[in-house]
């Protein structure tokens, strides 16, 4: 990926991010965490809003290192450099830096299909210490897979688009406990259906 792409995608990204990142960035889960971890973070949006949120978190943008360097003129914009840097590692293909006690991941799994999320998962789980936490920010599709209406809707476009779709909670569940990661719960984060599935890697 060209930088000139990366930037392109975090503008779009960023663009249509803010709000939600600023009401996810409320949830009382990450004022418990010492240092996050956001996979696939695009321009750093959800990283810099948690950060502001939780003065106490240091947060990391992991992304491919052409959009690693576009989140960093995010994070410098921001005045988050403080607290926020990046790390160009492509998630599929290569290690995953250790110490970050927290996994973010924001309309990533709904990308992929399930196989393709279980190995995020797993490599989630493997980098995490014991007693680390993953959080998923998604659209949930109802237990039924026909509603709400909203992400039904957005569920089609990534159908469309890309290898992935909405999933339901119940699918997270068991993709995130295939890994090993256990107490899967689910709050609504404010906005637009979104969600944070959170779940722990046990000691």
């Amino acid at each position: 990926m060209s930088d000139e792409a990366a930037q392109h995608i975090a503008r779009f990204m960023h663009a249509h991010s803010v709000a939600p990142a600023r009401s996810a960035a409320r949830h009382p889960i990450f004022g418990q965490i010492r240092h996050l971890m956001d996979v696939g973070g695009r321009s750093g949006v959800f990283a810099n809003e948690i950060a502001r949120k939780w003065p106490e978190l240091k947060a990391t943008v992991m992304d491919l290192p052409a959009m690693a360097r576009a989140a960093q003129s995010y994070v410098d914009r921001a005045g988050m450099a403080a607290q926020v840097d990046t790390a160009g590692v492509n998630m599929f293909e290569q290690d995953w830096p250790t110490g970050p006690d927290a996994h973010f991941f924001s309309n990533v799994f709904h990308d992929w299909p399930e196989e393709t999320n279980s190995v995020l998962a797993q490599k989630s789980f493997a980098a995490l210490p014991s007693g680390g936490t993953i959080t998923l920010h998604e659209m949930l599709m109802d237990d039924d897979g026909c509603g709400p209406w909203i992400p039904a809707a957005f569920s089609l476009l990534m159908l469309l688009g890309t290898l992935g779709k909405q999933y339901t909670f119940e699918e997270l569940r068991l993709i995130l406990e295939g890994a090993g990661f256990t107490d899967v719960q689910s709050v609504r984060s404010g906005m637009n259906h979104y969600s944070l599935v959170t779940a722990i890697k046990g000691a």
